[in-house]
């Protein structure tokens, strides 16, 4: 007995079968089914009748068995079981068992349950995975979108690959994988959101490859899109925004990059997203430091907000960012032991910074060096830094390593300067 495909793996398979066999809706719904019905068919939209899969196979030329599901019973099972492995009985190592299990049984069945396979491997996924086979799955995965040839499939695909491309220190593989989805997601059909998350990751990836020009093209396209659709999620709305910011930082103009921020952050509701909400403020804060005068006062209740939550939901990741910025502020406050207390701690740890964060950290150590008398020293190394940093072309960097040069030769001749208690 054949049991017909639910949706929307139905559709999905209807479109797999019209596309392969180069036929638009209109050749394939004509004369016995009305364009508009085929295309509901193809989105989910409508479940699938015994007629309606008789008709499609005559048309397509293929059995009814073509729509069968019985051949994914096993595969089913297996995702059945990974899934529910999360509900806190088993650990992460048997959900990834289980569902790279029904990928390997699913690489006979339909292309698009194979797709969902893959993307729920990929779901699964944690920053201890092995970082080849996360490529490889990805890579698998867009492939598989390609096949199906549903555009918002061959999105979702290159801009996970994307993500991980420049996450794993490929920021130039994963601008072009980026611009690959940015251009399928402009085609008609394409939901907005789809669009918006492309243009978001094209510009992390362009911004930490250099590509600041195409960076600001594509950061100006995704704020006009966001003001476009009001519907958009909050929290997409404000990654664009912070996106935005983080691109006027790279180029400068801080008073921007400030208004991008606190328009992210007044937008975005802690309910809408918590962890965001929270990192907001911390990037907040650290431009607040960056900024001439710093706006110290700014930056300390931004962090203040951030404190609590930060402590709840963060990742050792977003615990080390708070403190980064913590012990620049405490710095700048005059509170020298705190500051290098939590450099102290940071030191004891993994460091799980980015490129940026790190060398904000570095600047802050080399200041508290200062700060102890090492001034010769200190010196050297703010002065290697700078020009490390110059060579590689990240100008705005270089230039707050230069004032921080600055800022503390000044502070240590005023030092010098002072009368001596007799």
């Amino acid at each position: 007995m054949i049991t017909i495909l639910e949706q929307p793996l139905f559709g999905q398979r209807v479109r797999e079968l019209r596309t392969a066999r180069g036929l638009s809706q209109a050749a394939l719904a004509e004369p016995g089914m009305s364009t508009s019905y085929l295309s509901r068919l193809e989105s989910g939209a409508r479940p699938p009748t015994a007629k309606v899969v008789a008709y499609l196979a005559e048309r397509l030329e293929v059995p009814r068995s073509a729509f069968d599901n019985g051949s994914s019973s096993a595969v089913t099972q297996l995702l059945a079981r990974g899934i529910s492995a999360a509900d806190g009985r088993g650990g992460g190592e048997d959900i990834l068992d289980l569902l790279n299990d029904a990928v390997e049984v699913g690489t006979e069945v339909d292309t698009a349950l194979h797709w969902q396979m893959l993307w729920m491997l990929t779901m699964s996924f944690s920053p201890g995975t092995d970082t080849a086979h996360q490529e490889q799955t990805l890579t698998r995965l867009v492939r598989l979108s390609d096949e199906i040839g549903l555009p918002e499939l061959q999105v979702r695909s290159r801009v996970k690959l994307a993500r991980f491309q420049r996450l794993s220190g490929s920021p130039e593989l994963g601008s072009g994988v980026a611009e690959e989805a940015v251009a399928l997601a402009r085609e008609p059909g394409v939901d907005a959101g789809d669009l918006g998350r492309a243009l978001l990751t094209a510009v992390s990836a362009e911004a930490e490859s250099g590509r600041l020009t195409l960076a600001r093209e594509h950061v100006d396209e995704l704020c006009s899109l966001i003001e476009a659709h009001a519907e958009l999620p909050p929290s997409l709305a404000a990654e664009a925004r912070w996106s935005a910011a983080s691109v006027r930082v790279r180029q400068g103009e801080y008073e921007a990059a400030r208004d991008h921020l606190e328009a992210a952050m007044r937008n975005l509701d802690s309910h809408d997203d918590l962890l965001l909400w929270t990192r907001l403020r911390i990037a907040a804060a650290s431009l607040y430091l960056q900024m001439t005068p710093r706006l110290t006062d700014r930056a300390a209740a931004a962090l203040a907000e951030a404190e609590v939550p930060i402590g709840l939901i963060g990742t050792p990741l977003h615990e080390q960012e708070f403190h980064v910025v913590t012990a620049q502020l405490a710095f700048y406050q005059g509170d020298f032991e705190r500051a290098e207390e939590l450099c102290v701690k940071l030191a004891s740890e993994p460091s799980l910074l980015s490129y940026r964060d790190g060398v904000r950290l570095e600047m802050l150590r080399i200041r508290l060096r200062f700060q102890a008398g090492a001034v010769r020293e200190a010196v050297n190394e703010m002065t290697a830094l700078a020009t490390r940093l110059q060579d590689s072309s990240n100008t705005d960097l270089t230039a707050e390593a230069w004032r921080n040069l600055a800022e503390a030769l000044t502070a240590a001749a005023e030092q010098s300067t002072l009368p001596q208690a007799r």
